[in-house]
């Protein structure tokens, strides 16, 4: 059974049982709201009454579930990187074309840190600047990588990914913000946002060109998707996955984001 089949089995258990619910209620002079949630007392009722148990029903289709396509970046999950997607907020954005000075040059509110190019441990552990203040840079290939730990500081992320994409650029962004549990993929380029969308909702999409990336969402294996519940994904996973297929292979593998970066602090 392909993903695609399991969800649409899950999808029809759960609809094929409401609908033998809302029967059985019709029938026995139980008041229902035609569209809203059903109570739990009286999903209670009907199940004493018919035998009828959803539980048992999911349990047959979750037995069928095939294993999970693993992604590029399941290693982040490894008890040494779990610290890394558990961060309050950070920004990663892959910029086409421009070295990493060019890229630290291009937001303009920052300056050069002192020392040179150093590993992620050895910024944090500086009492000066703030390590919620400096943003990195790195070079994949024909692409740089742009790590910012707390989303660009006081700046937001999606500036800085319009301003990184101008001039001709491709910018690839994922942003997270642990503490209000917000999560975004952008795609930008000449300056323009194109496409931006929550990776837990995919279907959601924003932008000039929301679409422009369905090809390589549905590669990923984050279309197509609608219920959040309806299948174990693993939205930061693919999310980052997508953008190595946008990028052509430029991957933040643990070699890039374990090495060393070209720091630059707020002025």
């Amino acid at each position: 059974m392909s993903e695609q089949e399991w969800r649409e089995a899950h999808t029809a258990a759960i609809r094929g049982y409401h609908v033998r619910l809302r029967a059985w209620a019709a029938q026995n002079g139980v008041a229902l709201n035609a569209r809203g949630r059903i109570p739990t007392a009286v999903q209670e009722r009907y199940e004493q009454a018919t035998g009828d148990d959803v539980a048992e029903i999911l349990a047959e289709i979750y037995s069928l579930l095939p294993p999970r396509v693993p992604t590029a970046y399941d290693w982040l999950e490894s008890p040494q990187w779990q610290h890394f997607l558990g961060a309050a907020s950070f920004c990663l954005i892959w910029v086409d074309g421009l070295d990493a000075p060019d890229c630290l040059r291009k937001l303009t509110w920052l300056h050069p840190v002192p020392g040179g190019r150093a590993t992620f441990e050895q910024v944090m552990a500086r009492p000066e600047p703030p390590a919620e203040n400096i943003t990195g840079a790195a070079r994949i290939g024909e692409w740089t990588l742009v790590y910012l730990p707390s989303g660009g500081g006081s700046a937001e992320a999606t500036p800085a990914v319009r301003r990184l994409s101008g001039d001709g650029h491709q910018a690839v962004a994922y942003w997270q913000i642990g503490a209000v549990g917000m999560e975004r993929f952008l795609y930008c380029r000449d300056g323009e946002l194109r496409t931006e969308f929550d990776p837990l909702f995919p279907a959601d999409r924003q932008g000039s060109q929301p679409d422009l990336l369905v090809p390589q969402m549905t590669d990923a294996g984050l279309l197509p998707g609608s219920d959040p519940g309806d299948w174990p994904r693993k939205p930061a996973l693919k999310a980052l996955a997508l953008a190595d297929r946008i990028t052509n292979g430029a991957h933040a593998g643990p070699e890039v984001l374990a090495g060393a970066f070209l720091w630059a602090a707020q002025r």
